[in-house]
């Protein structure tokens, strides 16, 4: 008697409900990723506009600090504390060629005890006349170093104008343009006194008299000088009306 074997069930599909790339004779990676898929086009632009985002954020925190730098820095950088008596002498051509003694390097030459007299030097006034520092001796000099185009000069002129309508019967200023420095000019001097209507004295450095007396390389300078023509005081870096005040007291009491 035959012995009949049990039917099995192919459990491969149909090569019609096969849809795999092989199946179509296609080869497995011609058929590229699935939308949606981790490798897909949405997933590639997530991560573009996530790392755009992250650039975003990184470069605004790096503004703000950049500011918060800048507000913490640059006061310190444009200031610095007025310095009485000082205890080194002006570098300085004196007209005539005569090198005045002492230097500006904070040497010992020239004890704080001992009077340093200011360099003379030669300026024209809005006139058109020549001055000198010695024609005003006798009385305090405020001598300010200052051009146009300097942005902490600029800061620091309202100060300036502010002491000179308090103290300018009694104090002689000095505001001494670097004509020819970083090309400056008369005109250029005079479009921003008249634009901010400043009433101070404003002299011309027009031949260099006054920057190589003083071995100006860098502005604002202020020099207070007193009715003896001796150097009481000095301030490198723009000045507010507290510190100015406290420069002119120097050479007042």
């Amino acid at each position: 008697m035959e012995e009949k074997r049990p039917e099995t069930t192919d459990a491969r599909p149909d090569a019609a409900d096969d849809t795999r790339p092989e199946a179509a004779g296609m080869p497995p990676e011609a058929s590229g990723p699935r939308p949606g898929g981790a490798g897909g086009p949405a997933a590639a632009d997530r991560k573009s506009h996530r790392a755009l985002l992250i650039g975003i954020v990184a470069f605004a925190v790096l503004l703000v600090a950049a500011g918060v730098a800048y507000n913490a820095l640059a006061p310190a950088a444009e200031r610095e504390d007025l310095v009485a008596q000082p205890s080194y002498k002006p570098e300085a051509s004196q007209p005539g060629g005569n090198a005045a003694p002492g230097r500006a390097d904070g040497s010992s030459a020239g004890a704080a005890s001992e009077p340093v007299a200011a360099p003379d030097f030669t300026a024209v006034d809005a006139d058109g006349r020549e001055v000198t520092l010695a024609d005003f001796r006798g009385r305090p000099v405020v001598l300010n170093f200052w051009a146009s185009w300097c942005g902490p000069c600029q800061h620091e002129m309202p100060a300036f104008q502010a002491a000179f309508d308090r103290y300018g019967d009694e104090v002689q200023f000095l505001m001494v343009n670097m004509t020819g420095m970083n090309g400056e000019s008369r005109e250029t001097a005079m479009r921003l006194i008249e634009a901010e209507d400043y009433s101070f004295p404003v002299f011309f450095d027009q031949n260099g008299s006054a920057a190589r007396a003083y071995g100006v390389s860098s502005i604002p300078q202020t020099w207070f000088v007193d009715a003896d023509g001796n150097v009481a005081g000095r301030a490198m870096g723009a000045l507010d009306e507290a510190r100015l005040d406290q420069g002119i007291a120097l050479i007042t009491q």
